[in-house]
């Protein structure tokens, strides 16, 4: 009577954790290059590995979008597409004003959401870095 129980709680506990698990994790890594530079017209650049996967049995196409400064905003491809059970790593490049925030890190937000449900969001932490302004 025991055993059975206490099989089916770990039963119960793995339907439950199948359920409600989320099917699509991501992960943010600052590229190996410089923290950051200047581009064009006066702007900020670092760029990002960024690490999407995919556990739904499907093909799935996210969205991209950064948050956490006033003037944040992404420079390259905005939209992902990551094939069923897999993973994709893409180069992303953030840019923002250099007086939009403190000189040094600045902590950022990386927001993958599903194009097709909305309620398929994951985010992931990240730090933009700003130059110190010349004296």
């Amino acid at each position: 009577l025991v055993y059975a129980a206490l099989l089916s709680i770990i039963t119960a506990s793995l339907i439950a954790h199948i359920a409600t698990r989320s099917p699509i994790k991501i992960d943010v890594m600052r590229d190996r290059g410089a923290l950051s530079r200047e581009v064009k017209n006066g702007l900020i650049e670092n760029v990002f590995q960024v690490m999407l996967i995919n556990s739904a049995e499907f093909e799935r196409t996210f969205s991209l979008e950064v948050q956490g400064l006033p003037t944040l905003h992404i420079d390259s491809d905005q939209s992902v597409r990551v094939p069923a059970a897999s993973n994709r790593l893409i180069a992303m490049r953030v840019r923002a004003n250099p007086d939009s925030g403190k000189p040094g890190s600045n902590r950022i937000d990386v927001v993958a959401q599903a194009m097709d449900d909305i309620s398929v969001r994951e985010s992931a932490k990240a730090s933009f870095f700003l130059p110190n302004p010349l004296q």
